[in-house]
């Protein structure tokens, strides 16, 4: 007959924060530490980084009485349960994250642990013997993206509210719309979007208005993947002068010619070159050599160019590239004009306006 093993009693001074997204959780911990030293004194309130302090000297601090008396002691330990290593623990190193992980399981009434970790490694003992007995678990996950990378449609949401709520804590304002805009145009990291809104609302606060679209473009640094990926966006909008103005953007960057070339512009021609081929013959996105995603975001607007004028636009392209390494169109940065006039030709062409 099987043996009944009672469940692992609760803890209700053993806390544990964790989730991808680590501005959100140390926020959260940042505001618990205040309201602590508030509540308990600087003296009573420790905090500690697993991977910068000895493990003994964490022990030998956890079974210290605390500081004026019969009050509470608080420690935040960060990075613990530790998350994966780049390369295994040491035997050593296995048996001091065991020591602290069964340490906490016998504290003290008087001693409250708050672990941090954005991601704990769930395969080892000292995170399954502390999430047993957790008394309270709080999670704070990355917003939801596709197997792209990019952001869901639910991720964009909750990015879009998650900016628009930064704002109202700074005494700002901005349109939905311009929330939206600003995660793609910035990217979807909570750290960089926290700078931009704080920049933004710091710029536009005297003016008590709300920030638009127009301003997140003049103030706001672009995403390393809104700039990669800028002229296939524009090329998706079916614009013509979309599109001429994301190329005045990039030379505005400063980006290098070759890079403007070879990362965005042929790229993205011969991506819908393939993507028209397919839609031509009744190929699958597989056998057009194209992923499946990007077939499905490029394929409402190959359909608007016929095969020969993106033939034109990749071999004209592909002169420009031959051209720039045999010195015949120069591309050092004081002489672009002639590369960017080539470059502003083929989109009109393409466009059917020349």
């Amino acid at each position: 007959m099987a043996k009944n093993t009672p469940s692992p009693q609760k803890m209700n001074n053993l806390f544990l924060l964790m989730g991808e997204n680590d501005y959100d959780l140390k926020q959260f911990l940042k505001k618990w530490i205040h309201s602590s030293v508030d509540k308990y004194g600087e003296y009573n309130v420790v905090r500690y980084d697993f991977q910068d302090k000895p493990v003994s000297e964490l022990l030998g601090e956890l079974n210290a009485p605390p500081f004026f008396g019969d009050g509470k002691r608080i420690f935040f330990i960060d990075n613990f349960p530790p998350s994966p290593p780049s390369r295994p623990f040491s035997d050593k190193k296995k048996k001091e994250i065991l020591a602290l992980a069964e340490a906490l399981l016998t504290l003290s009434d008087d001693t409250v642990v708050v672990l941090a970790v954005p991601k704990p490694d769930k395969r080892i003992s000292a995170f399954k013997k502390i999430s047993a007995v957790v008394g309270k678990t709080y999670t704070f996950p990355a917003w939801s993206k596709e197997y792209s990378g990019a952001l869901s449609s639910e991720g964009l949401s909750t990015a879009t509210e998650w900016v628009m709520e930064q704002v109202s804590l700074l005494q700002g304002e901005i349109l939905p719309a311009a929330a939206r805009f600003m995660v793609q145009y910035c990217g979807a990291d909570p750290w960089v979007l926290s700078n931009e809104v704080e920049k933004l609302v710091t710029y536009f606060r005297s003016s008590k208005k709300p920030i638009s679209e127009n301003d997140i473009k003049h103030l706001s640094s672009p995403s390393d993947e809104m700039i990669n990926f800028a002229f296939s966006n524009a090329m998706q909008t079916g614009k013509s002068s979309e599109v001429l103005d994301i190329i005045d953007k990039l030379f505005a960057t400063g980006e290098a010619p070759q890079a403007i070339l070879n990362r965005d512009l042929l790229p993205t021609i011969r991506q819908l070159l393939q993507v028209r081929f397919a839609i031509d013959s009744g190929a699958s996105a597989k056998e057009a050599g194209v992923h499946p995603f990007v077939f499905g975001k490029l394929k409402r607007i190959a359909e608007k160019f016929d095969s020969k004028k993106l033939l034109e636009a990749h071999a004209h392209l592909k002169k420009i590239d031959i051209d720039s390494k045999t010195g015949l169109l120069p591309l050092a940065p004081d002489k672009t004009s002639l590369f960017r006039l080539e470059v502003e030709k083929i989109v009109l062409q393409l466009f059917g306006l020349v």
